[in-house]
C-alpha cells in the first residue's frame, strides 16, 4: 500500500479517485476483436470447431493481482477481503 494511502481515512480510500482499483469495471477487461470473436462465434456454430478461441488482450494477472491485494489492504481494516 502506498504512503499516501497509508495516510488517508478508510471513506477516503473508497473514492475511485484515490484508490483506482475501488473503480475496477470488468466489462472494460473483456474488449478484443470483435471480428475474430464473431469468427470464432460462426465456426463453432457451424461446428467447424469445438472449442472457441477468445481474445481478452486488456486482461493482464498481475494488474488485477495488484488492484485485489490494494482492495485487501483497504478491506481488511473492516473485516472484509477478496480471495485471490
Amino acid at each position: 500500500m502506498s504512503e499516501y494511502l497509508a495516510r488517508t481515512s478508510f471513506a477516503e480510500r473508497l473514492r475511485p479517485d484515490v484508490t483506482p482499483a475501488m473503480g475496477f469495471q470488468s466489462y472494460e477487461m473483456l474488449a478484443g476483436d470483435s471480428e475474430h470473436r464473431k469468427a470464432q462465434e460462426r465456426l463453432f456454430m457451424d461446428g467447424e470447431i469445438r472449442n472457441p478461441t477468445f481474445d481478452y488482450p486488456k486482461i493482464d494477472p498481475e494488474v488485477l493481482k495488484a488492484s485485489i491485494e490494494t482492495l485487501n489492504g483497504i478491506l481488511i481494516r473492516v473485516g472484509l477481503w477478496l480471495i485471490l
